[in-house]
């Protein structure tokens, strides 16, 4: 067998005679090799599992847990924005969905669950925040004590603004 040295550290390469395929020792197996022809080309980025991703960012690997952000971003604003209507919301829905990823990371028993996982949260997120808007709709002055005057807006006069009703007022009843 041939043996042909690279420029740096975990360049070794060994040629088979039979073939132009270059393999990498298995002593080397974990280093990125690099497929430019040209010596000292940096090598292309390690590509892990999603499940050696999450676990690496259960570890408290930030850059791990930014690969995640950056992969489901998309695909989880896409999910805000069906359930939202609304960019804003849906953009502040991805954000606080991926903080509460981080605080409850270590929680998650199975890195390979993290898709449905953040899905869910995600999901439960709009949810809330439906319900909020829902609440906000059915507020204190839409209740059944205010009315609306139906007074024509002229200058200097408001449309119709909401008023509270006046309620009868109630007299103790006497029990014999």
């Amino acid at each position: 067998m041939n043996c042909a040295t690279g420029t740096g550290p975990g360049q070794e390469y060994h040629r088979d005679p039979h073939s132009s395929v270059l393999a990498v020792p298995a002593t080397r197996a974990d280093f990125a090799v690099s497929s430019s022809p040209v010596a000292g080309a940096p090598s292309p980025p390690r590509v892990f599992s999603e499940a050696t991703t999450v676990a690496r960012a259960q570890d408290g690997d930030t850059d791990a847990f930014e690969q995640l952000v950056r992969s489901y971003e998309a695909d989880l604003f896409r999910l805000g924005f069906r359930m939202l209507s609304d960019r804003g919301e849906a953009q502040d829905a991805v954000q606080d969905t991926f903080v509460l990823a981080w605080r409850r990371l270590p929680s998650l028993l199975d890195p390979e669950a993290f898709r449905a996982w953040i899905y869910q949260l995600m999901t439960r997120r709009c949810l809330n925040i439906l319900r909020v808007r829902v609440r906000r709709h059915t507020g204190v002055s839409s209740g059944p004590d205010f009315e609306l005057e139906a007074r024509p807006a002229g200058p200097g006069l408001p449309a119709a603004q909401p008023t509270r009703r006046r309620l009868p007022k109630l007299t103790p009843c006497k029990t014999a």
